[in-house]
């Protein structure tokens, strides 16, 4: 009997340690090409810049994550229809090649590219993984574009989070009083009666939803409601304003 406590206590031993292993961890990784070894610093410079965290665990739940952040990476920088590159390092090695044949192209075209993602674990809990993606990027054109994305996780599977998966329904009621009353729409207007453009004039939650350890972030990206102009539209609530509109296992 004793025999077998001493097996079954060192057992429970072995097991804690393992689920303290198997807790995500991340590291920050870089990742920067540049058209023949210029320095942004120094201006008149095509490069590409990606930082991003990377889960180091060897578990299936770390390679689900870290492939949902490569994939919203390579997304942002290549928006083409048929994309190529399957890795950040390849994403990297692709802009600069397309800059190279862009110029050869059109040898009187000397304007830069830039490219700079910035992305990092905001919020890390038992539950819930949030991870804040900035983004800027100008290939020509009249002007670039710079947003703000956020992927959620569950860490005990590594799946992506839908808004559902979070919030309750009445969720949408918090934010577009919030929303209105930052852009002084009242109550009794249509939502795009200043000139925004919710589809069917309704409004509806933003694409990119994010936690930080004390807020949660709403953030309408340039040209998902409002013209580029307007720039974007953020939006943020206390963890105490929003707990009683988390699901109970949120809460």
């Amino acid at each position: 009997m004793k025999k077998f406590a001493a097996f079954l206590l060192l057992s429970l031993v072995f097991a804690s340690c393992e689920t303290e292993k198997e807790s995500l961890e991340f590291i920050d990784y870089s990742v920067g090409r540049y058209y023949e070894d210029c320095r942004p610093e120094n201006g008149n410079c095509t490069f590409i810049s990606l930082t991003y965290p990377v889960a180091t665990n060897k578990t299936d739940q770390a390679k689900k994550i870290n492939q949902a952040i490569n994939d919203r990476i390579i997304r942002i920088v290549d928006y083409s229809e048929e994309i190529s590159a399957e890795s950040p390092e390849e994403l990297a090695d692709d802009f600069i090649t397309d800059y190279k044949n862009t110029r050869a192209k059109f040898p009187d075209t000397e304007i830069p590219w830039e490219a700079s993602v910035n992305a990092a674990v905001s919020y890390s809990g038992d539950k819930l993984i949030s991870v804040r993606i900035n983004s800027e990027l100008f290939t020509g054109g009249a002007h670039g574009y710079a947003a703000t994305g956020f992927l959620n996780f569950n860490p005990e599977t590594g799946d992506k989070y839908e808004h559902s998966n979070i919030f309750r329904e009445d969720f949408i009621d918090l934010v577009e009083k919030a929303f209105r009353e930052k852009k002084e729409i009242s109550e009794e207007k249509a939502i795009n009666s200043t000139g925004l453009f919710f589809e069917d004039d309704k409004f509806h939650l933003p694409n990119n939803i994010g936690f930080t350890e004390e807020k949660v972030i709403v953030i309408y990206n340039p040209y998902e409601v409002a013209a580029y102009a307007e720039g974007a539209i953020r939006l943020e609530f206390t963890r105490k304003e929003v707990a009683a509109y988390l699901k109970e296992k949120f809460q």
